[in-house]
């Protein structure tokens, strides 16, 4: 039998249940489940960490070695699952752009999975960052005789955008356009 590797995040302590919040430490479970007849002795496993995170803790004896958070010589019982935690802390600040903080744990001696696929693969997991929203305003259009100079009477159009570079949905998000008192 093989031993697989499953991945979730299982613990998070900020404010926004299922967001990477900058200064937050995230709990990464790994289960190995053992599905074959017989113990799988000297199991290796490697943990790869997102840049944007730093090294808290790692249980049964995982190191810290690189980015990585690495285990060797586990004995995984036949027919059962062991379980190994890994805890980060989310980069303070996030930086600009980082929509999601990702990890992959794997068998080192197989190939690391690719976890951009769909379906995404059972060893990987990311969650997203809070929103980062921007907001520009432009002068879109205007009626008058002299472009660029505001004339009496003329109709200004301005466009308001906002951009999220963040990871989840600005929800609830609000803009209030003052305009100026001479208009």
């Amino acid at each position: 039998g093989e031993t697989e590797i499953g991945l979730d995040v299982t613990r998070e302590n900020g404010s926004i249940a299922g967001v990477a919040e900058p200064g937050e430490q995230l709990t990464y479970t790994i289960t190995l489940t053992n599905n074959g007849g017989l113990d799988a002795i000297g199991f290796a496993v490697t943990d790869v960490l997102d840049a944007n995170v730093s090294f808290v803790s790692a249980d049964n004896g995982g190191t810290l070695v690189g980015g990585n958070v690495e285990w060797t010589g586990l004995l995984v019982p036949a027919v059962s699952t062991m379980t190994l935690t890994v805890v980060v802390q989310v980069d303070d600040p996030i930086p600009s752009g980082v929509s999601q903080i990702g990890n992959v744990a794997y068998d080192p001696t197989t190939t690391i999975p690719d976890c951009s696929v769909t379906p995404t693969p059972h060893n990987c997991t990311s969650i997203p960052t809070p929103p980062e929203v921007t907001i520009a305003k432009a002068l879109t259009g205007e009626n008058g005789t002299l472009a660029g100079q505001a004339e009496p009477g003329e109709q200004l159009t301005y466009t308001i955008t906002l951009t999220n570079a963040g990871g989840s949905d600005a929800v609830g998000y609000a803009v209030t356009d003052d305009p100026d008192p001479n208009v």
